[in-house]
């Protein structure tokens, strides 16, 4: 898997299962309490650049409470955007 993502970018989870399953992603180094919920996570242009993250990807179904997780590790980067110097 991808182990450097830009923002704009996203990162999919998926699982198979009837009733299709539910997913949520938890930010693991502590940074943030956030939850995303549903399949895939969002690269945000307020994710610090450079910086590496951990997230578990967790998927379930009603049918019981058993969660599939899976951790992933990543790093952000992006573009510095400098202001133009008229001279």
């Amino acid at each position: 898997m991808k182990k450097v993502f830009y923002p704009g970018e996203t990162v999919n989870c998926s699982a198979d299962g009837y009733p299709t399953p539910d997913y949520k992603w938890n930010n693991l180094e502590g940074r943030t309490s956030k939850t995303h919920n549903g399949p895939i996570l969002a690269i945000t242009k307020e994710m610090v650049r450079d910086t590496e993250y951990v997230y578990e990807c967790s998927a379930s179904n009603s049918k019981d409470d058993n969660w599939i997780r899976k951790n992933i590790t990543f790093t952000v980067k992006g573009k510095l955007m400098f202001p133009a110097l008229l001279l």
